[in-house]
């Protein structure tokens, strides 16, 4: 009788984890190896972290280059960290940006679902591939309510994103953003080239105006052995959430999912 006393009491330890509290969050979810807690969110059957991650050493503990300004990193396509508008406050609220081959890790891309990437991500967590992301915004798809978009849905509602007049943009009622708990910072990003830039200095651009995320799928096509990363990305203004290709140097927030 003890014994199935004592499973009984396991698995209510557990059960209790798991659910998440009246605002929807499951609280420190996962920790990495700086010490940063992170809380996560269920949407669908996915638990996705709730905060861009911010770590600044992979889970055995070698560090990742902090950028200091040498743009033959990003030519070389180093790993690399990045303060997002080049700022070592923001860390702390939208987390580093990091170059594609920073987030693989020496792992190679993929396209499965799950990814089966654990990358720049703590122990019991992974890199999404492009699937999943897909996953993600089919899920948010089918529950925005009248009025909503699917950027809306994901988008913070703390004040982070500029505004926008555009109807059911991240940036028109920021108030009534993030009924997903999902959390989306517009951290901009780090390219030399930025493209449809509305904010842009020393390659940063677009920080309060996009969001970017790598997936840890791939695309190769006109440009030979020359391999793209896929992100995700969303801004003030667009209703929708795209994916996008670029090159392994240039510098996007993370999201890690739980395996």
């Amino acid at each position: 009788m003890k014994k199935y006393l004592v499973i009984l009491f396991a698995l209510a330890i557990f059960v209790s984890c798991e659910r998440p509290e009246e605002d929807g969050l499951i609280r420190n979810a996962v920790h990495d190896i700086d010490g940063n807690s992170y809380d996560a969110v269920r949407v669908g059957n996915q638990v996705w972290m709730a905060s861009n991650l911010k770590t600044s050493h992979y889970a055995d503990g070698t560090e990742i280059p902090l950028f200091n300004g040498n743009t033959e990193d990003i030519y070389r396509m180093n790993p690399l960290r990045f303060y997002p508008d080049e700022n070592s406050s923001n860390v702390n609220d939208y987390g580093y940006l990091y170059t594609w081959t920073a987030v693989l890790n020496g792992e190679s891309p993929s396209s499965l679902n799950p990814s089966g990437v654990q990358g720049i991500c703590p122990q019991g967590w992974h890199l999404p591939s492009n699937a999943e992301w897909e996953e993600l915004i089919a899920t948010v798809t089918q529950k925005v309510q009248y009025g909503e978009s699917v950027a809306h849905a994901l988008a913070s509602n703390n004040g982070s994103w500029m505004q926008s007049s555009e109807m059911g943009t991240p940036g028109q009622n920021a108030n009534l953003n993030n009924s997903t708990k999902f959390s989306a910072v517009p951290a901009g990003c780090y390219d030399l080239f930025c493209p449809f830039y509305q904010s842009l200095h020393n390659g940063y651009c677009n920080f309060g105006y996009g969001a970017y995320f790598w997936s840890a799928s791939y695309y190769q096509g006109e440009w030979g052995s020359f391999d793209l990363g896929s992100y995700w990305c969303m801004y003030n203004n667009k209703p929708q959430v795209y994916c996008g290709l670029d090159t392994n140097g240039n510098g996007f927030s993370v999201r890690c999912l739980r395996d």
